[in-house]
């Protein structure tokens, strides 16, 4: 949950769905949990694929 707040405010893509899921009338918790569902998915599949992290692919 602290890595999904750090990166809802520091990085342009995970800020924007943040906002998104704000907009859509969820709660400031409700939404942090989406964006720590969608950094995991992420990461694994970074991992997983053993590929580098570039931000411009994140929607």
């Amino acid at each position: 949950m602290q890595a999904a707040q750090k990166v809802a405010r520091y990085s342009p893509a995970f800020k924007a769905y943040f906002r998104t899921k704000l907009e859509q009338g969820k709660h400031y918790n409700v939404a942090i949990t989406h964006v720590a569902k969608k950094l995991i998915r992420i990461l694994f599949f970074l991992l997983k694929n053993n590929c580098p992290f570039d931000e411009k692919k994140v929607k």
